[in-house]
């Protein structure tokens, strides 16, 4: 099998499944944002196998079929802006020397990203913003320190899946 080949079956498969979370994260409140998560590693698998580019190209593949085939459209947004973009930024961001320069970067794009998303939502889905308790910096702070816990997770299973991938090269040369 060609490289091409393989890299547009593999972006195929990796963008149904990245569109198949999607429509399960459109189901519910509560684990949703697992599986939103779970779309920024298959788009990480394809930017770790083949480029940037690549990734990019599941990225939009999933969210155009997300678009016509997904019925909770606020859901596309949380993919479109946040889960689906973030994978570009943490491979851009840590190709940077210096581990604070990407920290640095990846707390701005949390930053913007989360003042986006608060823009559009309050502009299109009007119904779905209830009343902060707290007020609207507690909430920041408290959604960037879960965003370094999700990215210190998606850095985690990058790990085990760069391993396991090692190994099973390992296995096929020994053979």
């Amino acid at each position: 099998m060609s490289k091409n080949t393989k890299m547009i079956t593999t972006g195929g498969i990796l963008s149904a499944m990245t569109v198949v979370a999607l429509y399960i994260a459109s189901f519910g409140i509560g684990p949703n944002m697992a599986f939103y998560a779970l779309c920024s590693v298959f788009i990480s698998v394809m930017i770790f196998e083949y480029g940037i580019k690549s990734g990019l190209l599941v990225y939009l593949a999933a969210g155009i079929v997300g678009v016509l085939i997904i019925p909770d459209k606020f859901g596309i947004i949380i993919y479109g802006i946040g889960f689906g973009v973030y994978p570009v930024v943490k491979f851009l961001s840590e190709k940077i020397q210096g581990s604070s320069v990407h920290y640095v970067i990846k707390s701005l794009w949390v930053v913007v990203t989360l003042s986006l998303f608060y823009y559009i939502t309050k502009i299109f889905f009007v119904a779905k913003i209830k009343e902060l308790k707290y007020s609207i910096l507690l909430t920041a702070l408290f959604l960037v320190i879960m965003f370094f816990l999700y990215d210190y997770i998606l850095t985690l299973i990058l790990s085990l899946y760069e391993r396991w991938i090692k190994r099973i090269k390992d296995i096929k040369l020994s053979k």
